[in-house]
């Protein structure tokens, strides 16, 4: 019995460092991306314009949609 008592201790430990870690890396690397990210930003101001301009397609393209879909042509 304690050696059962001994192993979930133990593995409740793994998992309490196991989901620490993650949580870590998760926010080391998103971390990351965003230093990555104003790196790119200042070396191709122009990649915002192209983001931008993406997004504002895919909105079109999704009111496109919608009306379609209201109007029973889908």
């Amino acid at each position: 019995m304690a050696q059962i008592k001994t192993l979930s201790l133990a593995l409740l430990i793994t998992a309490a460092l196991v989901s620490f870690a993650t949580t870590r890396i998760q926010s080391v690397t998103h971390q990351l991306g965003n230093t990555q990210e104003m790196k790119t930003k200042q070396q191709d101001p122009s990649l915002e314009k192209k983001k931008l301009r993406l997004r504002i397609e895919r909105m079109l393209v999704s009111e496109e949609m919608i009306k379609k879909w209201r109007e029973g042509h889908l």
